[in-house]
């Protein structure tokens, strides 16, 4: 009896804990006239490595992150090359264990003049934690 309620009392805290995570991520990146959906799911996140608070570094390498956006962003733009690297963020995903990495790119010298008030200035890249590049939802989208 006294081993059954603290495995009872875990798996609630533990299922407590799963249950904070948000069941999904979204956003919407523009380029080509297209609109590049990304969503990342529940189930997607709690297939992730985790980041313990005490390691220091975590399981998947910004550096690695960065080179995955980028070859994604030459496959899904037709001047991908030409966007400029802005910044690799770390996002937490509600639990302080789980994260991914949004690899963001400004817009090309050659757009930029007068298009920041038309559309999002930043093409944005999901990267998990295992080296997962999010595969967006491509849809037209006139300016």
């Amino acid at each position: 009896m006294r081993v059954t309620i603290p495995i009872i009392l875990l798996s609630f805290i533990l299922s407590a804990c799963a249950a904070d995570l948000p069941v999904s991520m979204e956003f919407a990146s523009y380029a080509d006239g297209k609109e590049f959906d990304f969503k990342i799911t529940h189930d997607e996140i709690q297939r992730t490595p985790i980041w313990p608070v005490d390691v220091a570094f975590p399981p998947f390498s910004a550096r690695k992150a960065q080179a995955l956006a980028r070859k994604q962003m030459d496959s899904l733009v037709s001047d991908g090359r030409k966007w400029p690297l802005e910044r690799v963020c770390l996002e937490d995903m509600g639990d302080n264990l789980h994260w991914l990495y949004i690899v963001e790119f400004g817009l090309p010298p050659s757009k930029a003049p007068g298009l920041h008030s038309v559309i999002e200035d930043r093409f944005r890249i999901v990267v998990l934690m295992d080296g997962t590049v999010i595969k967006p939802v491509i849809t037209s989208h006139p300016l």
